[in-house]
């Protein structure tokens, strides 16, 4: 009999292949270390079948993904946004995903914010409790919750 438990995973890590290669070369080995951040970069992080896998053997049914290379600039919150919205796209009764935001930067942010809703379809956000020297509670935020309210977005705190 199958159970009506319906086990969800909130903290889930995933990279996109083309985000984990591209990192990976960029630290010429398995650990990333730069001014915003320090991550090992394990294969398993980018193989969608082993997640999958796993989720299966633990009786997940459904996984937030979310990771916190955002950090390192718009361009890396956007290679993660485009990546994870395919796996949602690909799998969407197994994945949810969350908008990554470049908060350093607050116009990426807002742009990120605005594409990750009206392009990419994805609906939740996910933030860092304290994103390099940014804190949530820091009023450079206010537009970034505004428009998060405003879409009754739910938000992951990492």
């Amino acid at each position: 009999m199958a159970s009506a438990e319906l086990i969800v995973d909130v903290h889930h890590h995933y990279m996109p292949a083309n985000l984990f290669d591209r990192l990976a070369k960029q630290a010429g080995g398995k650990r990333i270390v730069t001014n915003e951040i320090s991550l090992t970069l394990h294969p398993s992080r980018k193989d969608l079948d082993t997640h999958i896998k796993c989720m299966d053997e633990a009786g997940i049914a459904v996984c937030i993904l979310t990771d916190q290379v955002q950090v390192m600039g718009h361009e890396v919150a956007r290679a993660l946004n485009d990546g994870i919205a395919e796996v949602q796209n690909k799998y969407p009764s197994r994945f949810r995903c969350c908008i990554h935001l470049p908060v350093h930067e607050p116009a990426a942010a807002k742009r990120e914010l605005e594409r990750g809703i009206d392009q990419l379809g994805l609906r939740a956000v996910a933030l860092l409790a304290c994103h390099l020297d940014v804190q949530l509670d820091n009023p450079m935020m206010n537009p970034l919750f505004e428009m998060i309210q405003k879409n009754a977005l739910p938000i992951v705190i990492h």
